[in-house]
C-alpha cells in the first residue's frame, strides 16, 4: 500500500488562498480603543496582546486573547512573512505568555495555544496547543491537529486532525506508573490524517505516523518507521521498538483495524516482525525486509525541511503485514467518502467461504494442539505418581 499524505506546505498554501494567515488589523490605534499587554522583555517585544473583549475569547473556564505582531517576522515552511500590524492567532495566560519573543515563532489564523511555543514553530489554522505542552524547534502544527496534555513536538509536524496527546501524571503515586516518558514527537518526524499518538509513545528521527492509525504506550518509532492505515499499535508495558520498519494495514470491510497489537507484558520486541507469532495476539504472516517505501517517506520529509537524508536517518526498511506488498491485496481498497479511511472491499462469497473453512480448519488445528498438551501433561502427571509411590 501506497502512503500518500498531504504536503504540508501545500496545504498551507492552499488555506492562505483563503484567509493570509497574518491579517492586517483594521482595528482602533492601542491607546485609543483597546487595552493591549506585551510580554516579558517587551522592550524587544514582537507582539503585544489584545485584551479587550473584542479579540478574547472563553472556552470553559480558560480566555485566549488575539496577539498583534509588531515587528516584521519571517517563517519557515513556505509560509509568507508576518508584517507589523498583523494579527495572529490566540494565547491563553495559563502560565506565562506561551509565545517566545525568540526565533520566528508565531501563532496564526484562528489557532487557540495554552502551551508554550518557541526557536521557529508555527501554529497555524484552527490548531490547538494546550497547557502544559511545548512544540519547540522548526515544527508545524496545522489544519485542525492538536498537541495536548503535556505532549512535546521538537522539529516535526502535526497536520490534518491529528492528534498528539501527552500524560497527566498529577496526583498519580510514582511508584504505580510502569514509565514516567511523556508523549513526544522529533527529530524530523510527522503525524497526519486522524492519527493519534499518545501515554508516552515515541516518534522520532524522520518516522511517521498517518491514516486512523493509533500509536500509545511503551512504543517507539525511529530511523523512518511508519504506522497508517487502520492500525493500532499499543503497549502497555512491554517495549516495542520500530526501526525503519512499515505496519501498513487498512480498515478491514466491517470498518474496524485491521490490526490491534495489545502488548501487556514485560517482554522487549526490537522488531515488528516479532509481532508474527500468535502469542502477541496478532498475525501478520508476510514479513519482508528491503521495503522502499521507508526511505522514500523518510525523503518526503527531508525534502520538506530541506535537509540531507544521511545512511543512518532510515532503516533498511521491512514490512510485517496480513497480506504480501508484492503481490498486492487479497481484495482492491476502497476510500470512505464520508471519512476518507480506507478500507478492504467486501469479500465475494468464494472469498467468505475459503475464509470460514480456514477458521474452522484453524480451530480444530488449536483444539488438536489443546488436547496433545493435556495428555502429556497428564501422562507425566501419572508418572510422577508412579515415582512417589516405589
Amino acid at each position: 500500500m501506497s502512503t500518500t499524505i498531504k504536503n504540508p506546505v501545500h496545504a498551507v498554501k492552499e488555506f492562505g488562498l483563503r484567509t493570509r494567515a497574518g491579517v492586517r488589523s483594521n482595528t482602533c490605534h492601542p491607546t485609543k480603543g483597546y487595552e493591549t499587554l506585551l510580554p516579558d522583555g517587551w522592550r524587544n517585544s514582537k507582539y503585544e496582546i489584545l485584551a479587550d473583549d473584542k479579540h478574547s475569547v472563553t472556552i470553559g473556564d480558560t480566555t485566549y486573547y488575539r496577539i498583534r505582531a509588531l515587528r516584521r517576522i519571517e517563517r519557515p515552511f513556505g509560509l509568507p512573512p508576518v508584517e507589523p500590524g498583523d494579527l495572529g492567532g490566540y494565547v491563553a495566560l495559563t502560565a506565562g505568555y506561551p509565545l517566545s519573543n525568540e526565533g520566528n515563532c508565531w501563532i496564526a489564523d484562528e489557532a487557540f495555544v495554552s502551551g508554550y511555543i518557541s526557536d521557529d514553530a508555527q501554529i497555524t489554522g484552527h490548531a490547538h496547543v494546550g497547557y502544559p505542552s511545548k512544540v519547540i524547534g522548526q515544527s508545524l502544527i496545522s489544519d485542525f491537529a492538536q498537541v495536548i496534555d503535556g505532549a512535546e513536538v521538537t522539529s516535526s509536524m502535526v497536520t490534518d486532525y491529528a492528534q498528539v496527546v501527552g500524560r497527566n501524571f498529577e496526583g498519580l503515586d510514582k511508584d504505580l506508573i510502569f514509565d514516567r516518558r511523556q508523549t513526544a514527537v522529533a527529530n524530523h518526524s510527522w503525524v497526519s490524517g486522524r492519527a493519534r499518538v499518545s501515554d508516552g509513545a515515541l516518534v522520532i528521527r524522520f518516522s511517521r505516523v498517518s491514516g486512523s492509525a493509533v500509536v500509545a504506550g511503551h512504543v517507539q518509532l525511529r530511523k523512518g518507521a511508519i504506522v497508517t492505515g487502520g492500525v493500532m499499535l499499543v503497549s502497555e508495558r512491554g517495549f516495542t521498538d520500530l526501526s525503519g520498519e512499515a505496519i501498513d494495514e487498512p480498515m478491514n470491510m466491517w470498518g474496524f483495524p485491521t490490526t490491534v497489537l495489545l502488548r501487556a507484558n514485560d517482554d522487549w520486541a526490537h522488531s515488528a516482525k516479532a509481532f508474527t507469532p500468535e502469542e502477541y495476539g496478532s498475525v501478520l504472516p508476510y514479513w519482508k525486509s528491503g521495503y522502499p517505501r521507508v526511505r522514500e517517506a523518510a525523503q518526503e520529509i527531508a525534502d520538506i525541511y530541506g535537509v540531507k537524508l544521511e545512511v543512518g536517518d532510515a532503516g533498511l526498511g521491512a514490512y510485517a503485514s496480513s497480506f504480501d506488498k508484492e503481490k498486492g491485496y487479497p481484495r482492491n481498497v476502497q476510500t470512505s467518502p464520508v471519512t476518507g479511511i480506507e478500507h478492504l472491499e467486501r469479500p465475494s462469497e468464494d472469498e467468505y467461504e475459503e475464509f470460514i473453512d480456514n477458521l474452522i480448519l484453524r480451530r480444530e488445528a488449536i483444539r488438536d494442539k489443546r488436547l496433545q498438551v493435556l495428555a502429556r501433561e497428564s501422562g507425566e502427571s501419572t508418572s510422577d505418581g508412579e515415582e512417589h509411590g516405589d
